[in-house]
């Protein structure tokens, strides 16, 4: 069967827009592609390649047609008559544009507006002008004219060349878009002068150039390149609504502000700007930095470009991502406080993330606007079929190339194939869509790649993408900046550009593809000498305040809050440390807005913002991402009428309370948290606070010790590297500071205190008063010792005493075992502790015994002989664990992999002894996982320490024989505080230990944050966690 095709014209036999028998006619008709041919077609020659398979010279069957069609459309353009005779007033004197001498520009009619005169269709556009000065004067020259996109003008005055104008943009190119511009001032002699106007390019659409006679008190005006907006322009928004939208919808938006109830509600952003600290509501717009981790090296990136070297990104920190459970939780509060739009981008390719497309689909579940920038190289076909149907808005794919020898030369560990296969996938994408996504094309423009500029249009339409946008690159001093364009490239790339500015419509499509913001890049490249220095916002930064404190928030993998999409070097907080909600009007936060609601950005402060440290004026001039959003609020406040704006000014001075409490609701907004007694877990459930001290406390009373047991962290005598100084090993927790400790850890609601550490806590000269005090105030005391070298009438005052639990450290069954773990000890000293343990066993009241034992390759054979000797000695309990070594120093200890085998098979007979004997096996089932399977690194936690989250932050704390307070048994590198310093109570509930408890409960352990910790080698909280873990489930069930 042939198929029946929509021919463009009758030659036009290669020339197809789309079948019928596969779409509606309306469907061909009104498609992209047809809307590309009526574009050529009224644009381009007939000579052009496009018309090659058509052959229009050859004969038109449809030139009769078209010949009427022209006629009626030269009827519909009225000839408007106009005045173009120059007036010399008393003050000034007004060239109209339509009254040049000698010209090309089109003065004789248009569609845009009354005396508008606009390019006459050449390639160039050329005006002079003759007039009179009637007294010798300084003289301001202003001109008036529309613009949508910047077309600058040489201007010559009397044969001398004085310098560009019309540099700058008006919002369209019709009569009510016409502004005044102030552009330089001049001194005329009396008598005759000439203006000549010359531009290589299009001419904006002028309508008058001034002479105003300067007077000794001139009024301030502002220009180039924001003065649009300088100037207040009360109800521009609503005339542009009316012209937008209509009438209509205009008067019911109107109607909506104006209810009583919605006036501050609909004007809290502004109101916090007039306030100059407070936000009196959300962000409305977030970005989110997911993850740090990137497949990609492009070659001017400011992370993993390999132009960096030294100065990429290091390991730790490109590991770093979100956990899904904070960004869900962020998610749900910005939504509470207004948020609009949610962007997932940053230094790492956002579907790197394990969990990306639960958020995802997460945020369009909440309502929230979504776009997401990523390279495109990791997302497969079903991938997109789910951002398909979860309804994500905008992707922005970062390409910087429009040829695949470009792609791969541009992304070094890349190759040319990956650039079709992005073709290949965004025409899958962009066939099966009915809407959404919207698709954007990101291309960074330097040196490697300014002539392909058309290529990046053309794959965008080959594709399927509806936009793409260019940005020049921001550099890195001394390692990238060899790619910032020179002087001769700027001339060419800027040349193409204006090019592509002729053929684009007014709504920036070029041939079907909308070219985003090309006026500003356009802009960006017309000053030589910024784009050189790669300092692109130079001419427009100083020219409004910004406010980006009150509109925008970026967070980065690590937590931070930024206030600007460059102030990383500054963080204004830490997720896991305080909710968003309490970081947004925190005092660093309020500190920006202060700083940064200027013009001119001159303070040291600016030269924080980038990635340049050395910089010595504002970073901002770089480059600034912000400047839309900026624009856009600024233009939002200049338009209101004047008691618009004292009504504001009004609420923010004088109803200060109210906006306050309002504030202190955004502080307090937090999920709401159930009413339990449970403190511990009422904490847990908040997610960084506590609510109470902890339940469970170690300390490390001495570092001091009289055995070298032979994997021990302090005393091993295999210790090299990780052996530590000898006034480590002298440190000791002052009494007064520990009685005082005591007490406040009591007030706290503390249940278990045990004192132990890396010294031998029996050592501590005033031990048996300190565990008289703490049993005293109704304390659960537990003491873990070697229990070596006491004298007999030690071990009966300890008795005395009442311990609720005595460890014994041994190692052993058996005095020769003993003896070769415990270097310096004999067989006498083993059976010495053994009777001592007896006696004390025989006449304790209620102390549970618990002989401990930590197995290594030289007692691995032993496990059976420590069973019986915890019979012998009538021991309650028994404890196993493994050795923990430091690599290359005691790590020879490791359990080899026929070592497993046997002690696996012991522990079996083990087990059912002691069962047997009532002693109870604390850990049993940790220690069975342990020697369930070989591990060669000693991470014999690896496999299941993911498997719940970590609440140790909520229940215990650990305090070092230095009085620093640490968060678990493995913590010891990360120091809250000092009890010597500080109490106990303000380094429990810092800010530092809620950022612990948070990036705990929420991360998993293989992030840098817990690298020095190695959770994965042996967590001896695992067993008391999974308590909590159990605690933590039962209240979600009631």
């Amino acid at each position: 069967m042939t198929k029946r095709v929509v021919k463009i014209v009758n030659f036009a036999d290669e020339m197809t827009l789309g079948n019928i028998k596969d779409k509606s006619f309306s469907e061909v008709w009104f498609s992209s592609s047809y809307n590309e041919f009526r574009h050529k077609c009224k644009y381009l020659p007939k000579c052009d390649d496009f018309f090659k398979s058509i052959n229009c010279y050859k004969v038109c069957d449809n030139l009769g047609m078209n010949l009427a069609i022209h006629k009626e459309v030269l009827k519909n353009i009225k000839q408007i008559p106009v005045s173009s005779k120059i007036e010399i007033q008393k003050n000034k004197i007004v060239i109209p544009a339509r009254s040049y001498h000698y010209g090309n520009l089109n003065r004789d009619g248009n569609i845009f507006g009354k005396n508008l005169v606009i390019d006459g269709g050449e390639k160039f556009g050329y005006a002079l002008y003759k007039f009179s000065v009637p007294d010798s004067s300084k003289y301001e020259l202003w001109t008036k004219y529309a613009a949508e996109i910047p077309r600058p003008v040489n201007l010559t005055l009397d044969g001398k060349y004085l310098g560009k104008i019309a540099k700058t943009t008006t919002g369209g190119w019709t009569a009510r878009h016409l502004k005044y511009f102030q552009e330089m001032d001049v001194f005329l002699e009396k008598g005759e002068h000439t203006i000549e106007l010359f531009s290589p390019d299009c001419f904006p659409h002028l309508e008058r150039i001034e002479l105003r006679k300067k007077e000794k008190k001139s009024q301030k005006f502002y220009a180039d390149p924001a003065c649009v907006y300088k100037t207040r322009k009360p109800l521009s928004l609503f005339r542009e609504s009316l012209h937008t939208h209509g009438l209509k919808f205009t008067l019911a938006r109107t109607a909506k502000f104006l209810k009583p109830r919605n006036i501050i509600n609909n004007y809290l952003d502004i109101i916090g700007i007039l306030d100059g600290r407070y936000g009196y509501k959300g962000p409305f717009h977030v970005q989110i930095d997911l993850t740090n981790t990137c497949n990609n090296n492009c070659i001017g990136c400011w992370c993993n470009s390999p132009l960096l070297e030294e100065k990429r990104m290091p390991p730790e920190v490109k590991s770093l991502y979100l956990p899904v459970d904070v960004v869900k939780e962020l998610l749900d509060e910005i939504k509470a406080l207004g948020a609009s739009e949610v962007y997932y981008s940053g230094g790492g390719e956002p579907f790197t993330h394990p969990d990306i497309m639960e958020i995802l689909e997460y945020t369009k579940k909440l309502g929230l606007t979504c776009y997401v920038n990523t390279n495109f190289t990791l997302i497969d076909k079903d991938k997109i079929d789910r951002l398909i149907s979860a309804g994500i808005d905008h992707l922005t794919v970062s390409i910087w190339a429009g040829t695949a020898e470009t792609y791969a030369r541009t992304h070094p560990n890349k190759n040319e194939s990956t650039f079709y296969d992005i073709k290949e996938r965004l025409q899958y994408l962009n066939t099966r869509k009915i809407e959404k996504p919207y698709i954007k094309l990101y291309e960074v423009i330097f040196t490697m790649n300014y002539q392909e500029i058309r290529e990046m249009i053309d794959f965008a339409r080959v594709t399927g993408c509806e936009s793409v946008e260019f940005t020049l690159i921001d550099t890195i001093p001394g390692k990238t900046d060899k790619l910032a364009l020179k002087p001769s490239e700027t001339a060419v790339l800027y040349k193409i550009c204006k090019e592509i500015e002729k053929e684009l419509t007014p709504d920036f499509n070029y041939h079907g593809v909308h070219l985003f913001r090309f006026d500003q890049f356009i802009r960006r490249i017309s000053d030589e000498h910024d784009v050189v220095e790669a300092k692109y916002d130079r001419n427009i930064i100083d020219s409004i305040p910004c406010y980006i404190g009150w509109l925008f928030a970026r967070i980065l993998p690590d937590g931070n809050v930024n206030s600007c999409l460059k102030s990383h070097r500054f963080p204004v907080g830490n997720l896991y440390e305080k909710t968003f909600s309490e970081i947004w009007n925190s005092n660093p936060q309020m500190y920006f807005r202060q700083k940064t609601l200027c013009y001119k950005k001159e303070d040291r402060f600016f030269r924080l913002i980038g990635n340049d440290p050395d910089i010595q004026e504002a970073g901002c001039y770089k480059s600034c991402d912000d400047i839309g959003r900026n624009l856009h609020m600024h233009k939002k406040i200049m338009s209101l009428t004047k008691p618009e704006l004292l009504l504001l000014k009004l609420i923010a001075k004088y109803k200060k309370s109210q906006m306050e409490k309002r504030r202190e609701r955004l502080v307090l907004y937090r999920k709401e948290l159930p009413s339990i007694d449970d403190k511990v877990i009422l904490g847990i459930i908040d997610g960084r606070k506590a609510y109470q001290g902890p339940e469970h406390v170690v300390v490390d009373l001495t570092n001091r010790c009289q055995l070298k047991c032979i994997s021990c962290w302090l005393y091993s005598p295999y210790l090299r590297q990780s052996k530590p100084s000898p006034e480590w090993l002298k440190q000791t927790i002052p009494l007064e500071i520990m009685n005082k400790c005591i007490q406040e850890l009591s007030d706290l609601g503390l249940k278990i205190i045990r004192f132990t550490g890396g010294g031998e806590p029996l050592l501590y000269p005033k031990i048996l008063e300190l565990i008289e005090l703490a049993k005293s105030k109704g304390i659960k005391t537990c003491v873990t010792t070697n229990f070596y070298g006491l004298s007999d009438d030690f071990v009966k005052e300890l008795l005395k005493l009442n311990l609720d639990e005595l460890a014994v450290s041994l190692w052993a069954g058996d005095p020769d075992t003993y003896t070769k773990l415990h270097p310096g000890t004999k067989p006498e000293d083993f059976l010495k502790i053994k009777e001592q343990l007896y006696y004390y066993n025989t006449h304790k009241n209620n102390t549970k015994v618990t002989i401990a034992n930590v197995i290594c390759n030289l007692n691995h054979n032993n496990v059976f002989k420590m069973a019986e000797l915890a019979k012998e000695v009538k021991a309650d309990a028994v404890y196993y664990t493994l050795v923990d070594v430091f690599k290359e120093e005691t790590d020879f200890l490791v359990l080899r992999e026929n070592d497993y085998i046997e002690l696996e098979k012991e522990f079996q007979i083990t087990e059912k002894y002691l069962k047997d004997n009532c002693i109870e096996i604390e850990n049993l089932n940790g220690f069975k996982e342990r020697i369930a399977s070989y591990s060669q690194t000693a991470e014999y936690d690896r496999r299941r320490i993911d498997s719940i989250p970590c609440y140790v932050g909520w229940f215990f704390a650990r305090i070092l024989a230095n009085g620093e307070v640490v968060p678990c048994c493995r913590g010891a590198n990360y120091p809250m505080g000092n009890i010597n310093k500080l109490s106990f109570s303000e380094i429990w509930f810092s800010k530092k230990y809620n950022g612990f408890r948070s990036r705990a409960k929420y991360l998993k352990k293989d992030q840098p944050y817990f690298w020095k910790m190695n959770c994965y080698k042996e967590c001896d909280n695992f067993m008391h966690n999974q308590d909590i873990h159990c605690r933590v489930n039962r209240i979600h069930r009631q």
